[in-house]
């Protein structure tokens, strides 16, 4: 199933834990779509905070009234592992946050600013829902959060993480750095394990897999670059599987709850508005 949308640059696509919806962004809004039948069901834009209005009451960042442009908004977005809400980066040029939302009604939850900074490229809960971490890859540095209590609990710092995710079924913290993929035990703040040049990730619902792709913004910038997803087996790091795409670049990759589908947000060129969302069998 291909889902065509009327938006530029969508950065990310996440599954619901249930399956039945996907989560994508931009700076400007998230949409909710049905996994099933491509039916938008939320949009979610942001709204500038009133310091950058300049006059006019008070508004919410998080609104569905129309989106403001410039270089603040929604960075990076993450499912809870009960699907019941939505954590989103929210920048504000000189400071961030991150919130937890109500993914049908745009309502925050809960907040996110003890070491914060203004741009978080990339969220993830462990998949008990104990932690939450955010890669601030301007400052080098990845915060970790105690969901519980909404305290920082570690800081791994030394690489611009541009994405992040948890081994399931641990407390392993997988990044990716300007020349591989990491694997830290954040309870023990121990490296684990290295893969060489690999730059975006996402694991199997069981972790046993690793699907491995490059990011279109990984140096040099390039239009020209494969398509291409690799499955891997996380234990030898011997290909198990691949995916070949029509578009020349892919800006996320993300697993069916159930293991058997991926789905991937797929451009053939920076800037373009020909943006798909492709399922594929994994």
């Amino acid at each position: 199933m291909t889902v065509p949308l009327d938006v530029e640059d969508l950065g990310e696509v996440q599954w619901s834990p249930t399956g039945k919806y996907l989560a994508l962004n931009n700076l400007q809004a998230i949409v909710i779509v049905d996994s099933q039948t491509g039916r938008v069901v939320k949009t979610i834009n942001y709204q500038a905070p009133t310091a950058l209005h300049g006059t006019g009451t008070h508004q919410s960042l998080l609104s569905s009234a129309v989106p403001l442009g410039g270089g603040f908004g929604f960075y990076s977005v993450a499912w809870s592992p009960d699907g019941a809400s939505l954590a989103v980066d929210v920048s504000n040029i000189d400071s961030g946050k991150v919130v937890l939302l109500d993914p049908q009604t745009g309502t925050v939850k809960t907040t996110f600013s003890a070491q914060a900074a203004p741009i978080g490229l990339a969220l993830a809960f462990s998949s008990d829902g104990k932690y939450l971490a955010v890669s601030y890859a301007n400052d080098a540095k990845i915060v970790v959060w105690s969901v519980a209590t909404q305290q920082v609990v570690s800081v791994l710092g030394g690489a611009q993480s541009m994405t992040i995710a948890w081994q399931p079924g641990t407390h392993n913290l997988t990044r990716n750095t300007s020349s591989s993929t990491e694997i830290w035990d954040v309870d023990a703040h121990k490296l684990l394990k290295t893969y060489k040049e690999v730059s975006g990730f996402a694991w199997s619902p069981d972790g046993k897999r690793l699907a491995a792709y490059t990011l279109p913004f990984a140096a040099p910038f390039s239009d020209t670059k494969t398509g291409k997803v690799t499955i891997l087996d996380a234990d030898s790091g011997a290909q198990v599987g691949v995916y070949s795409s029509q578009d020349p670049l892919i800006f996320s990759a993300s697993w069916s709850p159930d293991g058997r589908s991926m789905v991937t947000v797929e451009s053939p060129g920076h800037n373009s508005t020909n943006i798909q969302i492709v399922i594929w069998a994994a």
